[in-house]
């Protein structure tokens, strides 16, 4: 979906936070990564990766489309804010897929089978964003040395790299440089 107002002030001439080169703003930092860590969470890491990116007045990615490539499959990811999209995330194999509502906020998971029968695998029904985020890391948190949270707490860490050296990757490729890099 659109960020409003935010895109519409840059085609007024604005600049605002997070949409800028100087704040380390675009498309691919504030909403490709949520698809990037889903994709990495799911797969691992790619044996590839493309961006093609829209540049926008401020300097940044305004809408961008990543190829991630493994072993057997694709993966594409699509974000932006210069445009609208309702369309869900589909994880598509042969016959089957499962579709998720919203990678940001999660509320439904289903899987369709050849006949097209809906199967719901995951509901959910938080009243604030990143619910189930918060109670995760609350656990965390509250219980730091038993074995299963600090294993957890390893994954997440090694995920967050590879994130990062992932996005870090894609806007290089596209020519996107920060003043902090």
């Amino acid at each position: 979906m659109r960020e409003q107002p935010a895109y519409d002030a840059i085609l007024e001439g604005g600049r605002p936070e997070g949409f800028t080169l100087e704040s380390c703003g675009g498309a691919l930092q504030q909403k490709g990564v949520y698809a990037v860590y889903a994709a990495l969470k799911m797969f691992g890491r790619p044996n590839s990766a493309t961006y093609f990116a829209t540049a926008i007045e401020t300097g940044v990615d305004g809408a961008g489309v990543a190829f991630l490539q493994y072993d057997h499959f694709y993966v594409t990811l699509h974000f932006g804010f210069i445009t609208d999209s309702y369309m869900p995330t589909e994880i598509n194999g042969h016959h089957e897929l499962i579709q998720v509502d919203d990678l940001t906020e999660i509320h439904l998971v289903q899987h369709y089978d050849a006949q097209k029968k809906i199967t719901p695998l995951m509901t959910a029904d938080y009243t604030y964003h990143f619910t189930g985020e918060l109670l995760d890391f609350t656990e965390i948190l509250e219980h730091p040395f038993k074995a299963e949270n600090r294993k957890q707490y390893g994954e997440w860490l090694q995920l967050a790299e590879d994130v990062n050296n992932l996005v870090y990757h894609l806007r290089k490729m596209v020519g996107i440089k920060f003043p902090t890099d």
